[in-house]
């Protein structure tokens, strides 16, 4: 799709949402929405709110490269994954816990993780962290991540 206006109303088609379920969603205005689906407006510093809230790639939808899924679409704007990765293990297992919380009490249904997933999950993020702590870390010195208050 060589536009933002093809690229935003296939990917709010896919999504089986309106223009004003996007405008909610985004954060962005109905009469916007309809500007730039209509390619009035060819631009907007918008598209990160568009991506998240059609949940595709933003640089697909601001260039049209790549493609709309990406394989792991982040959820978050501001938040990054490295950011979590520098949590102590108890809070990341905590920060977990609070997400499946969430996922549960919308989806009306209990997650299912197994131990099996479980203990791979946390030997992959207690690796991620070791990666990080030594690329953090002074040369000669030691630094450990400290959990802070409880």
């Amino acid at each position: 799709m060589d536009t933002l206006a093809k690229r935003v109303k296939a990917a709010r088609k896919e999504r089986g949402m309106r223009q004003e379920d996007l405008a909610e969603a985004s954060g962005l205005k109905q009469s916007d929405i309809s500007k730039i689906e209509n390619g009035l407006i060819l631009k907007t510093t918008g598209v990160v709110a568009l991506a998240r809230a059609l949940r595709c790639d933003p640089e697909w939808l601001a260039t049209g490269e790549g493609s709309m899924q990406s394989e792991r679409t982040w959820p978050f704007v501001v938040l990054k994954a490295d950011q979590l990765l520098t949590l102590h293990p108890d809070d990341l297992a905590t920060v977990e816990k609070v997400a499946l919380d969430l996922l549960h009490r919308t989806h009306k249904t209990a997650p299912t993780v197994s131990s099996e997933d479980e203990n791979a999950q946390r030997s992959v993020v207690t690796e991620k962290m070791q990666q990080i702590n030594r690329k953090m870390r002074p040369s000669g010195k030691r630094n450990r991540i400290q959990k802070t208050g409880s």
